[in-house]
């Protein structure tokens, strides 16, 4: 399975013709990835940024991953994971942990681990998303073990996204 920042870098990748260098955004208010793509294409295409910037939002086709993407100052381009998104990376994560702990007949520290970073990762800067994600792992249909609850309950760096 593909991160969803690869996915996206793929994406802009095939628009743009080049690695746009995602990064995570540096603030909350700018999304979850930032690109300065259209600034690095303005010289070799003799256009201003926002042009470029412009162009490329108006052929990516990432609808189905992120809220429309917006232009910023010279030409950065900012991207927000859509919440349902984010929900369902945090709920696939979950579910493929409970399989393995069933597999395991139990829950291994390294899938905690594993599991906490993964969290960890998708609530950084996810903002509104943060809500559908404990949703999420709250949903009864979802069948997060309670030892999974309990354990990460338990380590505070996740105990504000666990019952």
């Amino acid at each position: 399975m593909s991160s969803l920042a690869s996915l996206l870098t793929n994406r802009i990748e095939a628009v743009a013709g080049i690695d746009p260098e995602l990064r995570p955004a540096t603030r909350p208010q700018f999304g979850h990835y930032q690109s300065n793509v259209a600034l690095r294409m303005a010289n070799s295409e003799g256009k201003p940024p926002r042009e470029i910037a412009t162009r490329l939002v108006a052929k990516l086709e990432i609808a189905d991953l992120c809220e429309p993407p917006e232009i910023a100052g010279p030409g950065f381009l900012n991207f927000r994971l859509r919440t349902d998104v984010l929900a369902q990376a945090v709920t696939d994560q979950a579910a493929a942990l409970r399989d393995s702990a069933a597999r395991a007949g139990k829950l291994d520290v390294a899938s905690r681990t594993l599991f906490q970073i993964a969290l960890q990762s998708l609530l950084t800067n996810a903002g509104a998303a943060e809500t559908k994600v404990t949703d999420a792992l709250a949903h009864p249909t979802l069948g997060v073990p309670p030892e999974l609850n309990t354990a990460m309950a338990a380590d505070p760096t996740c105990a504000a996204y666990t019952g």
